[in-house]
């Protein structure tokens, strides 16, 4: 959707698609952009229709005509805020919400794919989380990346929305996952790829860094068993 048919929306037709949702906005005319919760929606004869944000734990009302709005939703995938990863995707069930919400989207943190770290279902989506893994979002390095996990402890880094680093899961070097798949190791200056399926991927992710990449199908099954 655009902006020009966002603004031809009915009032009933906008709290169908985007009220109670997380909306990517702009205040500035795109120079920064922030999610926000969409609260309501007002259109009242030829006045021009005006919006009640959330914005920093106060209702706002806000002309639609002075915001500008992305529709896109973020690519699945790994993203980090720093501190915690998630893995994030759009949900496939069918219904009306167009915007962000627990009905649309879903945010996993990475560790609960380890039975230790598993915990009961709860909501990620709020706007400060989408604003910290999808607005600030923190990338890391492949080299970042290990020596967090080998010297400080870190039990998963991420690299990019596709690749993350974990302590060991069959040795004491580093596991490289592919998403929620560990699809191999690194060791030094050397990654080892289990799969040929993945293969590609990393050569042409990790091409600039100082890496050796070398495909060993001896330990392919391990590719297939998340822990």
């Amino acid at each position: 959707m655009d902006k020009k048919d966002f603004l031809s929306l009915s009032a009933e037709d906008f709290k169908r698609y985007y009220q109670e949702t997380y909306l990517k906005i702009s205040k500035d005319q795109g120079k920064t952009w922030e999610y926000l919760y969409v609260y309501d929606y007002m259109s009242e004869g030829e006045n021009e229709p005006s919006v009640v944000l959330v914005d920093k734990g106060k209702k706002k009302t806000y002309k639609v005509a002075s915001l500008e709005f992305d529709f896109d939703f973020p690519a699945s995938g790994l993203y980090s805020d720093g501190k915690e990863t998630v893995y994030f995707f759009r949900r496939s069930e069918r219904q009306n919400k167009k915007g962000i919400c627990d009905r649309t989207v879903k945010l996993i943190p990475f560790l609960s794919f380890f039975p230790a770290f598993r915990q009961g279902e709860g909501s990620l989506v709020c706007a400060k989380n989408l604003n910290a893994f999808f607005i600030i979002q923190k990338k890391e390095s492949l080299k970042t990346a290990k020596e967090k996990v080998g010297k400080k402890g870190a039990l998963f880094v991420c690299v990019d929305r596709n690749f993350g680093i974990s302590c060991g899961i069959w040795t004491k070097s580093p596991t490289l996952w592919y998403r929620f798949v560990p699809i191999g190791e690194v060791n030094k200056q050397k990654i080892e790829v289990y799969s040929e399926t993945f293969l590609q991927e990393v050569l042409d992710k990790f091409r600039n860094e100082d890496f050796v990449v070398e495909l060993n199908l001896d330990k392919k099954e391990r590719c297939h068993h998340a822990p």
